[in-house]
């Protein structure tokens, strides 16, 4: 069945492969559209596919002599002989079409007679193949490299994806991507990190709204930022001093959620007692959000009381999602915050 799509899409599309990659030109349907979108619309995920994708060379049917690293797990013949790239007649051929691998000899075409300095680059090809050349029986294999059996696995996607975002925006998948809260409240936590939520300064910005109506909801004075409505707005910065008090401590917040997100479980040792505080943190962001959302959809005034005591029960649901014999309810953390401290598994 992967086969069949595989000829399917190759025999429609007929992509350019680089590095084993396929890029994509002419107009593709919506859903090949958003998949190639959401691969190469970061020149960093783009670069990290390439940089990871490796050959073992067989039969050099299926690998390109000058774009893919084959010789060179780091880079590729075009970079380091570009003028001869750029001279050469063959710039799509396969390493079959170019090298014979029974006799070692070249069949290499040019645009024009080459001078006696793209001769000598010409010599230092030919050295650095003759060289660098390990082949093996067979056909010509794909390797990813970023995993010890050389096979790709979505999992091992996955994870080199997170560790680029990781590196990239600080933004820990360990906090977000971690399956304890509902999946709603993960891809706004997600959205939270980007800047990408639709306060009313992110759509004056884009001139949904005027900039006159982006006053925030709780305190009309400020313009509704991310950061004024989650943190510096007075209105909800009371909610989050009344759980610092129940948490025993005082302090003040970060403007980037994310580091709030990480200074919160570090206030506190154990899996556990991480993950629980995590997901306080978590709940209080949603709560806002929900709050905001029904003052301006529904009109309804919050009732920040029973938003303190909603945002236990709903960590408490959280928690008996992955740890079942949790024995504790709200109204027990409400009362008592070490009931997260002192639990053991």
């Amino acid at each position: 069945m992967v086969g069949g799509w595989q000829e399917h899409i190759l025999l429609k599309y007929q992509p350019h492969f680089i590095n084993g990659i396929p890029e994509f030109t002419g107009s593709l349907s919506p859903t090949w559209h958003g998949i190639v979108s959401a691969i190469f619309s970061t020149q960093n995920i783009a670069n990290l596919l390439h940089a990871n994708v490796g050959f073992k060379v067989g039969d050099g049917r299926n690998i390109r002599f000058w774009t893919d690293s084959w010789l060179d797990s780091t880079t590729t013949l075009q970079l380091l002989f570009p003028r001869l790239y750029n001279l050469s007649l063959q710039q799509k051929s396969s390493l079959a079409d170019i090298y014979n691998l029974t006799d070692t000899s070249f069949n290499l075409s040019w645009r024009k007679p080459l001078r006696p300095s793209e001769n000598c680059m010409r010599e230092s090809l030919i050295a650095e193949v003759q060289c660098g050349l390990i082949f093996s029986d067979g056909v010509d294999r794909k390797l990813w490299k970023f995993h010890s059996s050389g096979m790709y696995s979505t999992q091992s996607g996955c994870v080199l994806f997170d560790s680029l975002s990781a590196t990239e925006n600080n933004h820990s998948p360990v906090l977000l991507w971690n399956g304890y809260a509902s999946p709603k409240v993960d891809v706004f936590i997600w959205l939270l990190l980007h800047g990408s939520l639709s306060t009313r300064s992110f759509l004056a910005e884009r001139r949904i709204i005027n900039y006159e109506e982006s006053h925030c909801s709780f305190c009309c004075k400020e313009t509704k930022t991310i950061n004024h409505l989650f943190h510096w707005c007075p209105i909800t910065w009371s909610l989050w001093g009344r759980f610092l008090n129940w948490f025993g401590c005082s302090g003040c917040l970060h403007k980037d959620p994310n580091q709030n997100l990480q200074e919160w479980s570090g206030l506190i040792n154990g899996n556990f007692q991480r993950r629980a505080i995590t997901l306080l943190c978590k709940g209080l962001y949603w709560s806002i959000w929900i709050a905001r959302n029904r003052l301006i959809f529904e009109s309804k005034a919050p009732d920040w009381d029973m938003i303190f005591d909603l945002t236990f029960h709903r960590l408490v649901f959280w928690l008996k999602s992955s740890v079942r014999n949790f024995s504790y309810t709200g109204s027990d953390l409400f009362r008592n915050p070490e009931c997260i401290m002192n639990w053991t598994n």
